[in-house]
């Protein structure tokens, strides 16, 4: 009876992969840009050996039919075969059919049938294949843009067994470290806070753990990273010398999966799988130990009669992230992040308690972001796809310094105890909609809105002074500024020829600060004509515009880091490359 009930639960999955409807166009497409088509429309997985694909293109035009329907046709006549397995298309090629009979004469003969167009090969073992499949660098008009993929990521040589994404970014032509051995960049001689990094699309305004030694991005996690630095696109804008984009994987819909890692300095763990049919989530969490492995070393600095020292140090990423598929149409999501780093150092010293005096000080630190989005994705037509999100970014960090001082003596005691704390913080709330149109075979335009309203707190500082039982108070801070964004874009990739290709777009950005608007045009423009098969001639034009800006005490990447917008007569400063 269970192996009955098994069989007809496989038999109905089966019978519902194959009842979703797909709506798609392809003319003369290779077989690997039509199956990405198919994957964001049904969310099903496409398992072939790399062989099988080789120079097949598929021509096919449907309108809300089937998937079992679409694939028959797709495959019609190529001598590939497939076979519909959970979430998976398994596809392989027919094998060659034998026929065996008699001529006229009274001769066996035996014949193999295989289609002409498909010579034979060996099988290769099969392979899941990714979507955002690599496009060879000759068929695009991009320069200096790096996909980098999470195995990349984990193969390159780590610090403290710790992989980092910064630091990947690294070798990249044009790049250099801000500080030797530690996570910022900078890129083409621009400055630290001229890269603009984002998560999902949203942007980080400290992405450094440890003074930059660590970047906060959890690499067990990562789909990809879009990295740009020359050739811009529209989309982008905000930051002169690049932008990169760490893009999350979604929850994994077969079944429940996780790993765990324990590292030098760090561990790490993270777990996804289905909720229900049409739901996943994904969770992720790394934290250091240097708080643990400092433990055993104060414990010998400490045993002595002198001054006892703290030390505790650690990092934290949180990252959370729930996917659900209303319909073939609609996808949604909802995700959220948090990234803390909290450093406390001081001493305590009662070395001289018998003639009376003691001191107790304490500095600590702690900094960090918080991220929170909420984003569908909508296929308004067969050509045009919609994707609108609303989002919440918070950068915080404080600064706190204790000093308690006693002082005793037979005309009595004399107490003092000083605290002052500064605190430095980003609000942002995001909204943008992005919209994807394909309106001819050799045409893409991406256009899209948004709006941001920032409010910066540069520094405020509070400062309580107690001597004896006399207690005062002072405050001092900088002005709170708030400011609206609004910025839209257009482009067009456009297929001149099978040979010449071209990009060309533009973003505009208006930036309203004290009562006075700032505002700022980037036109891009990217051509790129394929000499030969292997070999492509490139040029590229871009303007970038920032209207915010980094002030820093040290080359490290520290709290007391303060970022402010361009106010007064000030104009936002503007690239060119």
């Amino acid at each position: 009876m269970r192996r009955f009930i098994i069989s007809g639960m496989l038999l109905i999955a089966v019978m519902v992969a194959g009842a979703r409807n797909v709506t798609i166009r392809a003319v003369d497409q290779p077989a690997a840009d039509v199956f990405r088509t198919i994957v964001e429309q049904t969310g099903m997985n496409f398992v072939y050996s790399s062989d099988v694909l080789s120079d097949l293109r598929i021509s096919i035009v449907a309108s809300d039919r089937p998937l079992k329907s679409v694939l028959a046709e797709m495959f019609r006549g190529t001598g590939v075969k497939y076979k519909i397995r959970g979430n998976n298309v398994v596809i392989s090629r027919k094998r060659p059919r034998r026929i065996t009979g008699y001529t006229s004469h009274g001769i066996d003969v035996s014949i193999d049938t295989m289609p002409q167009a498909l010579p034979s090969s060996k099988m290769l073992d099969e392979v899941v294949v990714v979507s955002r499949l690599e496009v060879p660098a000759v068929e695009t008009t991009e320069i200096g843009a790096k996909k980098v993929t999470a195995d990349e990521v984990r193969r390159t040589p780590a610090l403290f067994g710790e992989s980092d994404v910064v630091k990947v970014l690294h070798m990249q032509p044009g790049v250099t470290e801000g500080t030797e051995g530690m996570a910022g960049m900078n890129v083409h001689g621009g400055n630290a806070d001229e890269n603009l990094y984002m998560l999902d699309n949203v942007p980080l305004y400290q992405v450094n753990h440890f003074a930059g030694l660590f970047s906060a991005f959890n690499t067990d996690i990562i789909r990809y990273i879009d990295f740009f630095k020359s050739s811009v696109p529209a989309k982008y804008d905000g930051r002169l010398s690049s932008f990169m984009d760490v893009r999350l994987r979604n929850g994994n819909a077969d079944g429940h999966h996780g790993s765990a890692r324990l590292g030098l300095t760090s561990g790490a763990f993270n777990l996804s799988g289905p909720i229900g049919s049409r739901t996943t989530y994904l969770v992720g969490l790394r934290r250091s130990w240097y708080d643990v492995l400092t433990i055993p070393i104060l414990a010998i600095v400490n045993s002595g009669p002198d001054e006892k020292v703290r030390l505790h140090y650690y990092f934290m990423d949180l990252n959370a992230k729930v996917s659900h598929r209303f319909s073939n149409r609609l996808n949604g999501f909802v995700s959220v992040y948090f990234g803390d780093d909290m450093l406390r150092t001081g001493t305590k010293d009662d070395s001289d308690a018998d003639s009376g005096w003691s001191e107790d000080e304490t500095l600590s630190f702690h900094w960090g972001n918080l991220v929170a989005q909420a984003g569908l994705n909508y296929r308004l037509t067969p050509s045009m796809t919609a994707e609108f999100t609303a989002a919440y970014t918070r950068y915080f960090s404080s600064m706190k310094h204790d000093d308690e001082n006693r002082y005793t003596t037979p005309d009595g005691t004399s107490y003092s105890h000083e605290v002052a704390r500064t605190d430095n913080n980003i609000n942002d709330w995001i909204f943008r909609g992005d919209f994807d149109w394909h309106p001819a075979e050799n045409s893409r335009i991406r256009f899209g809105a948004g709006s941001v309203r920032h409010s910066f707190l540069p520094a405020r500082t509070v400062r309580e002074y107690t001597f004896d039982t006399e207690k005062s108070v002072s405050r001092d801070s900088t002005w709170a500024y708030g400011a609206n964004e609004v910025n839209a874009y257009i482009e067009d990739d456009w297929r001149v020829t099978d040979r010449f290709r071209m990009n060309a777009g533009v973003h505009i950005s208006l930036f309203g600060i004290d009562g006075k608007t700032k505002y700022g045009v980037s036109p891009r423009v990217s051509i790129g004509y394929r000499v030969r098969d292997d070999l492509a001639l490139k040029a590229a034009y871009s303007r970038t515009v920032q209207y915010v800006h980094q002030l820093t005490q040290s080359y490290l990447a520290l709290p007391t880091d303060q970022w402010i917008p361009v106010t007064g007569n000030f104009k936002p400063q503007t690239a060119d490359k």
